[in-house]
């Protein structure tokens, strides 16, 4: 768990990195300076999108791909598939 604990850190950090390197590209490109609303609602979806993927590469960089499908099956998981490994 302390492997889990650690990579949640690793990827909230890698998320605060990267929407302030977003706020500051999206304040660059404006003359005049928007609301922190303006910037919510215009990168919405980068926002909503960012914390998925940076997780996602995050543990699947730290796990096999043995290691993820053990832990599926352990939350109960089936796969169909002739190679159960």
């Amino acid at each position: 768990m302390d492997k889990m604990k650690s990579l949640y850190n690793q990827a909230v950090n890698k998320v605060q990195s990267k929407i302030i390197e977003d706020i500051d590209r999206y304040f660059e490109r404006h003359d005049n300076l928007p609301t922190l609303d303006q910037y919510y609602h215009d990168r919405n979806n980068f926002l909503q999108q960012i914390w998925q993927n940076i997780w996602v590469n995050v543990v699947q960089g730290a796990y096999s791909i043995k290691e993820r499908k053990q832990y599926l099956i352990e939350k109960g998981v089936q796969f169909e598939s002739a190679d159960n490994n």
